[in-house]
């Protein structure tokens, strides 16, 4: 599937997902109950096989999606967030009598260095808190690959109730740069790094289970639930889905959280015999 494609099926399928949220939950009193779980879709082969969501704190999202991008072995991960937006005049940047223009990531570090009062999670507590103006609220896609850009867009919305109005698209070309794109890069670099004792691991375990009778479909399955509920341990994490069942084999998704499996609907642990 090619990135475009695939990207326009994750944003069309998350804006959905907020439509049947705000359709189900927008009478109740509690404000948050419309928000969709803010989560990563981690792609291999153009398959998705996990989603990764993140549990509550401002660097969560960023580290849950840092280690999605290590341990899953997935060439393309979406990070997907009910989020909030406010526009802010990009400033000049003087480049001084350097020989070479800022990166972006320089201009970055600078930004924050002169304006310590933005930090994660500052409008979401500004919202908290009634202080509302200039901020929208919006659902968030961004797509990151090994190699390559990102690719993103915000889709900004309205609320009343149980009525969802959509505004504006804000594309990838409005902004650059971000923690998120920095702790994702972190986490593919760390897949690159762990890929030689990775292999060798799979290699080891893929040996054994061809010995058992287990054939390279199940092989991969039973590898992957493991990576996923190993994944699930990780502090910034709330639950991992994986998504790679084996319907004819009798092979189901499954839904970890600290590393074991769990009812989807009770969130209770399952026993097996």
């Amino acid at each position: 599937m090619a990135t475009e494609d695939s990207f326009s099926v994750i944003a069309e399928i998350t804006r959905r997902m907020k439509l049947q949220k705000v359709q189900e939950f927008g009478d109740s009193e509690e404000e948050g109950a419309c928000d969709i779980l803010g989560f990563c879709a981690c792609i291999r082969d153009g398959k998705q096989l996990f989603a990764v969501y993140h549990n509550e704190g401002p660097m969560a999202p960023r580290e849950a999606a840092a280690w999605a991008a290590a341990l899953t072995s997935c060439d393309m991960v979406f990070v997907i967030a009910d989020a909030f937006y406010k526009h802010v005049e990009a400033p000049e940047f003087d480049d001084g009598d350097g020989l070479l223009p800022k990166s972006p990531e320089q201009r970055e570090e600078e930004f924050y260095r002169n304006h310590p009062e933005v930090h994660p999670g500052m409008l979401n507590e500004a919202w908290q808190a009634g202080d509302r103006e200039g901020i929208s609220e919006a659902i968030m896609v961004m797509r990151f690959t090994m190699h390559g850009p990102p690719l993103r867009a915000q889709y900004c919305y309205t609320r009343q109730g149980t009525k969802l109005t959509w505004g504006k698209i804000i594309s990838a070309a409005a902004w650059e740069g971000g923690g998120i794109d920095d702790f994702i890069k972190e986490g593919f670099r760390r897949a690159k790094e762990m890929k030689p004792q990775i292999r060798e691991m799979l290699a080891r375990q893929h040996e054994k289970m061809a010995r058992e009778g287990f054939s390279a479909r199940e092989r991969s399955y039973w590898t992957d639930r493991g990576m996923a509920s190993f994944l699930s341990t990780k502090s910034a994490v709330k639950l991992v889905h994986y998504l790679g069942s084996i319907p004819n084999l009798g092979l189901p998704d499954a839904v970890f959280a600290n590393g074991k499996e769990i009812d989807p609907h009770t969130r209770e642990p399952i026993e097996y015999d």
